[in-house]
């Protein structure tokens, strides 16, 4: 029996479609909730038609372009900054958000 059945949830992957009503999951015999959206190490898994990565994808690049702002703003504070010095924030700060869990993709 498992511990945490009122948290457990389920996300079900495939190209026919969205979740039909009389579809019901079970687990011990009792009544198992399914999710639209599950999040595993910060990327999002989502059942769209052809298990498409198009929301991870997303939300990667915009975490990556908040982080191009935030270099912009230590670049204005500072007021000057070198190639050397833009290519150093660029490598700790955008370069992990792109290649994130890039083995799955």
């Amino acid at each position: 029996m498992c511990n945490n059945l009122k948290r457990t949830e389920i996300i079900v992957f495939r190209n026919g479609g969205p979740l039909r009503n009389n579809e019901k999951w079970f687990y011990g015999g009792n009544p198992v909730s399914t999710t639209s959206v599950y999040k595993y190490m910060g990327i999002l898994f989502t059942p769209a038609a052809a298990l498409s990565w198009s929301s991870a994808k997303s939300k990667l690049a915009n975490q990556a372009r908040k982080a191009i702002f935030s270099i912009k703003g230590y670049q204005k504070s500072f007021r000057t900054f070198t190639h050397i010095d833009m290519f150093k924030h660029f490598d700790s700060m955008i370069v992990p958000i792109l290649t994130y869990v890039f083995e799955i993709w």
